[in-house]
């Protein structure tokens, strides 16, 4: 059987399956202009050249205040509250906003898939292929056109569009490796947070993309807009705050 490799799908899928989050940058310098303060509100401005902000908004009673100051070693964004000091990783900060976005679209009405330039087929062990008659509406939710073609055989013929896959039927073995263990104790919707969350982090904005000033504060809105801001889809902080009593007792102003 001669195996045909999927088309590429890579950054411009991305964008068409999550709206055009043009953070990357990198053949551009990071520009700042004079920092400015701004409050996350609703507004669905389009910068040119900058991240566009996510279509799921979360209204804030208390909106706080931000001053941009700059980005440390191309990867912590600093800026200023009424608290002192905050540091956010833009990596991890990425992740959240597109996890976010495609959760909702999955929730709504599923990920966007690409069709295969030709459809190829997988055997599994009896096992396995149990697993996905069992859950291969999930599947199909996720944006993986899979379907029975035969005794423990199936079918793919799309895979979401996000995804830059050189062989789907590798790719099928190892998410049915990362599911299967979790689909006895999580639901149908925590099995395509699961993927999801494995795949945002290689085309989230990485350590070391420089990102101009607009860029950076489309990405801390977004941020602040998600429903949970402070962690990443694997549970590492987005953002520390280092308080102003903190760095009084640091430089020995209090003790």
């Amino acid at each position: 059987e001669v195996k045909i490799p999927a088309p590429a799908m890579a950054q411009p899928q991305l964008e068409a399956a999550v709206g055009p989050k043009n953070v990357r940058g990198r053949d551009r310098p990071a520009e700042f202009s004079p920092p400015s303060r701004f409050v996350p509100d609703n507004r669905r401005e389009s910068e040119a050249g900058g991240i566009a902000p996510s279509s799921t908004r979360r209204t804030a009673t208390a909106p706080q205040q931000f001053q941009i100051i700059g980005v440390l070693n191309k990867l912590y964004v600093l800026m200023e509250n009424a608290d002192g000091l905050v540091l956010v990783d833009q990596h991890a900060a990425h992740e959240r906003i597109l996890f976010e976005e495609l959760r909702r679209r999955m929730e709504e009405q599923g990920v966007p898939a690409q069709r295969l330039l030709l459809s190829q087929t997988i055997d599994l062990p009896p096992r396995d292929a149990d697993w996905i008659d069992r859950n291969i509406s999930i599947l199909q939710k996720m944006g993986i056109g899979i379907e029975s073609f035969g005794s423990n055989t199936f079918k793919i013929d799309s895979l979401p569009s996000f995804l830059n896959v050189s062989d789907p039927t590798q790719f099928m073995r190892k998410v049915i490796d990362d599911l299967k263990s979790a689909s006895n104790s999580s639901s149908a919707m925590r099995l395509g947070e699961e993927m999801i969350a494995k795949t945002v982090c290689r085309h989230a904005v990485k350590a070391n993309d420089p990102l101009r000033y607009l860029e950076v504060e489309k990405l801390i809105q977004d941020l602040l807009e998600c429903d949970l801001p402070y962690c990443c889809p694997h549970g590492r902080p987005t953002m520390i705050q280092i308080s102003l009593a903190e760095l009084e007792k640091k430089f020995g102003r209090k003790v």
